[in-house]
């Protein structure tokens, strides 16, 4: 009797162990498969000189934009004034949030820039 109590456990932990195995998490953040791609998207580059923070908001798309490895892009985006009108394309990802949450949505995503241009027509 206590050998099939044994077994029994076996079997279950086994099967336990098979069933979380194949609940792989997608990867996310700037090194996560992409959502969407932005192309020439207008909105406004910010950056602070002092923490070489960079920062940018979009005129139409929805979302709060992260941006993947700012001290890459920061002799680019310094050729811009802070605040001026551009157009970006990039790569969009998720920023991790809702695999630690799944109840949570805020529309935060991480954003790789591939280019910016001023945006000749914004105002």
């Amino acid at each position: 009797m206590k050998k099939l109590v044994q077994l029994g456990l076996v079997v279950i932990v086994l099967f336990s162990l098979s069933l979380s195995s194949g609940c792989k998490k997608d990867k996310c953040g700037c090194d996560g498969a992409e959502k969407f791609k932005l192309t020439e998207e207008p909105g406004y580059i910010y950056y602070n000189e002092d923490t070489k923070q960079i920062s940018w908001t979009p005129k139409y798309t929805y979302g709060n934009f992260t941006i993947c490895d700012p001290a890459s892009l920061w002799d680019e985006v310094v050729k811009f004034d802070s605040g001026d009108d551009v157009l970006i394309w990039g790569s969009v990802k998720d920023d991790c949030m809702a695999q630690m949450n799944p109840q949570y949505y805020s529309g935060s995503y991480v954003l790789t820039i591939e280019k910016i241009v001023l945006n000749e027509f914004g105002h």
